[in-house]
Parts: structure tokens; C-alpha cells; sequence
């Protein structure tokens, strides 16, 4: 698809048990387009933190292929795939990830500058500016294990913001929350995929998402349920 920021084509992927090989994705298709917010659902053991491994490049399937921005992510080779995920790709988990040493604007910082050839002033210039829009400026100089939990997430997804990536992928961005500060979550994802036009891509069982979802993907023992 001209639009599509990122799909799936007949995507399956076997774990190895012992002597055999268990499905835990068969014949997967889908496209999300630019600028969309496509929510994947399913219970417990589906297989949907395995089919967003595959799809933002962390996990090669067992057949089938995945398209970023029309480019196909494992036609490319380790490195040019690496480049591409960098380039492009944005992580938010639920253990948040930060750095237990670096500061929350280091943390901030650390994937830019790893990613882009802005001067490293620069780059601490554009978070803060990115810190006080969103009222995160206090929290700069502060460790992550003095923050919340939805402060910690805030702050992850601050993170990956300030890369400009063209996806997001967000595996369970709520599961460590209450409602409060889900809903915090939630409606700072809106914000900054409205504002960035960056494409989303949510794993979550909780329903919380449904209502800013532009698209949703229901997983039922590694299938896409068609109802």
C-alpha cells in the first residue's frame, strides 16, 4: 500500500520445543497506514508481544515478510536492518528501561544521540524544550527510581519521541499502572502522534486504548480473529 507505514505479509513465526516446533503466529497480513494507531489485543499467550517483535525487527519470523515505510525489513541484511530500526523506530516497554544511573534528561538524550549527527548541545537543547511542553522540566536532573511509575513511562515515551521516529511500538505501555496515570499515558500517545505524525503500534490487553484506536488487530491463538 502507497500509505502504509508498516504491514505484515503472511508473517509466521515457529518456536523451537525440543524436537519440534511450536506455531505462535500463522499466516498474519495486515497494513497500518501513516499517522495510524493500530491497537493489537488478545488474551495471555496469543502471541502479540511475539508478532510486534516481528514487526519493529527485534525478532525474525520464520516466513513472511514485514514493510517499513515500503521497505522490506528482512530482504535486508543484519546490518542494513539494524540502520533501518534506528533510523526509524521507536520502543516503549512496560518495564520502562530507563538507566538506573543517568539522569531522566540523560536518559532522555542517550538514543538521539546515538541516532542522529546533532551536536550533543543541541540535542539536550531539544529535549528540554520537549521536557517543558510537556511539563517534565522538574524532573531533569532527577534518577529514574525517584519517579513514579507513570512518570517513568512518561519519560520512556519522551524518549522515543525525541528521535523522531516514523513508528512506535508500545508493548504493554499501561501494564505496570494504575488507571490514573494509564490514562496519563494514554492521552500523552494521542498528543505526540497527532503532533509528530508518528504511526503507533499498542499491545495492550487493557481496554483503555479502544477509544483513540484507529485500527485494532484481535489475536487469537496466534491468528488474526477476522470478527
Amino acid at each position: 500500500m502507497a500509505n502504509s507505514m508498516v504491514g505484515a505479509n503472511n508473517l509466521h513465526y515457529l518456536a523451537k520445543n525440543r524436537d519440534c516446533n511450536v506455531p505462535i503466529l500463522s499466516n498474519i497480513s495486515f497494513d497500518v497506514p501513516k499517522g495510524g494507531i493500530c491497537l493489537i489485543k488478545g488474551a495471555s499467550g496469543s502471541g502479540k508481544s511475539t508478532l510486534l517483535s516481528c514487526v519493529s525487527g527485534l525478532l525474525k519470523p520464520s516466513s513472511g515478510d514485514v514493510y517499513l515505510n515500503g521497505e522490506s525489513l528482512y530482504k535486508l541484511n543484519d546490518k542494513e536492518r539494524s540502520v533501518l530500526i534506528r533510523d526509524n523506530v521507536g520502543f516503549v516497554f512496560q518495564d520502562f528501561k530507563l538507566i538506573p544511573s543517568m539522569s531522566v534528561l540523560d536518559n532522555i538524550c542517550l538514543p538521539s544521540l546515538i541516532k542522529s549527527n546533532l551536536k550533543k548541545d543541541e540535542t539536550y537543547s531539544n529535549a528540554e524544550k520537549l521536557m517543558s511542553k510537556l511539563g517534565l522540566s522538574t524532573l531533569a536532573n532527577a534518577r529514574p527510581q525517584m519517579l513514579s511509575g507513570g512518570e517513568q513511562q512518561r519519560v520512556s515515551i519522551l524518549r522515543s519521541i525525541l528521535k523522531e521516529p516514523t513508528l512506535l511500538c508500545c508493548d504493554e505501555p499501561t501494564g505496570n499502572l494504575d488507571v490514573s496515570k494509564s490514562e496519563d499515558v494514554k492521552e500523552m500517545l494521542h498528543r505526540l502522534s497527532n503532533q509528530f505524525q508518528v504511526t503507533l503500534l499498542i499491545v495492550s490487553h487493557d481496554n483503555i486504548f479502544n477509544d483513540i484506536a484507529s485500527q485494532k488487530l484481535n489475536l487469537v491463538d496466534g491468528r488474526l480473529d477476522p470478527s
